[in-house]
């Protein structure tokens, strides 16, 4: 969500083109800090929260890391999936997967690009 975060912002989009990603930044935020505070392993937290700070202004640096960070997200993604129904296929048991999931799963992956920018590119 922070790659597309910065990236909707180093392009100037209208906020409400891409204004569920920083609610979302904050739900993976504040569950991230509520699993390392469980654990008792706040101590842990501080390099990840380090990473996160240090990537919003690293992804901004020049306007080639920011398209190749983004570009970056579709393959990694779609590796994350392929990897998921790689074990899937293994172990022959899909009840660890609800419904729910492979729905939200499937929309988020069809969900059409909102950035104009993108829509250069394909024409």
């Amino acid at each position: 969500f922070l790659v597309f975060l910065r990236y909707q912002c180093y392009y100037g989009n209208p906020l409400l083109t891409f204004l569920e990603y920083p609610i979302l930044i904050a739900q993976d935020v504040a569950l991230l800090l509520c699993v390392f505070h469980f654990n008792g392993n706040m101590k842990q937290a501080a390099p990840y929260m380090a990473v996160f700070v240090s990537s919003w202004f690293i992804l901004s640096l020049q306007k080639w890391i920011i398209d190749l960070a983004m570009n970056l997200c579709t393959f990694i993604s779609a590796a994350s999936k392929f990897a998921q129904l790689q074990y899937l296929w293994k172990v022959q048991d899909s009840g660890a997967v609800s419904a729910l999931t492979w729905g939200l799963a499937a929309y988020t992956c069809a969900k059409p690009a909102k950035s104009p920018h993108i829509y250069k590119w394909i024409q």
